[in-house]
């Protein structure tokens, strides 16, 4: 479509939306807060609930923050996070450590698989189990597989 100055007439461009717009800012926020991510795996339920008394957060429940910055934290892919992320593979929740299990898979690594392997031996929930073997199998994949050498 042209407009009178000949000049053709553009769509209007489409804002991102505010959880386009959100997940930006926490992406850019997430590398600089890795270790700000790190304590909350840490904290206790009366932590947690103390901390963020009155504040929104506490729509997300305990549980709910924890998978979250499980999930953050393997987004972020940094392997700073692996040791904290092994230590939620013991939280006593399985939404958490499903999600932890997951994270380690996303960012991989021998550190990362030997926590998997650790976990796997001891876990009794199902669902968690099958999100520890796709981690691994994960892991599995991104391997180089050994050279084959024909003398």
């Amino acid at each position: 479509m042209s407009s009178e100055s000949g000049s053709e007439a553009k769509a209007p461009e489409k804002k991102p939306s505010i959880l386009a717009r959100i997940e930006r800012h926490i992406q850019r926020r997430m590398l600089d807060g890795l270790m700000d991510l790190l304590p909350l795996l840490r904290m206790s339920e009366s932590e947690f609930a103390e901390r963020f008394a009155g504040s929104p957060i506490r729509r997300a429940k305990y549980e709910g923050l924890l998978r979250n910055a499980c999930v953050a934290l393997g987004n972020i892919g940094d392997e700073r996070a692996i040791p904290a992320l092994a230590g939620a593979l013991r939280h006593d929740s399985s939404l958490v450590r499903g999600h932890a299990a997951w994270a380690l898979g996303a960012i991989g690594g021998a550190q990362a698989e030997a926590a998997l392997r650790d976990a796997l031996a001891a876990e009794p929930d199902a669902d968690v189990r099958e999100e520890i073997a796709a981690a691994l199998e994960a892991e599995a994949g991104r391997a180089t597989p050994p050279l084959s050498w024909e003398c």
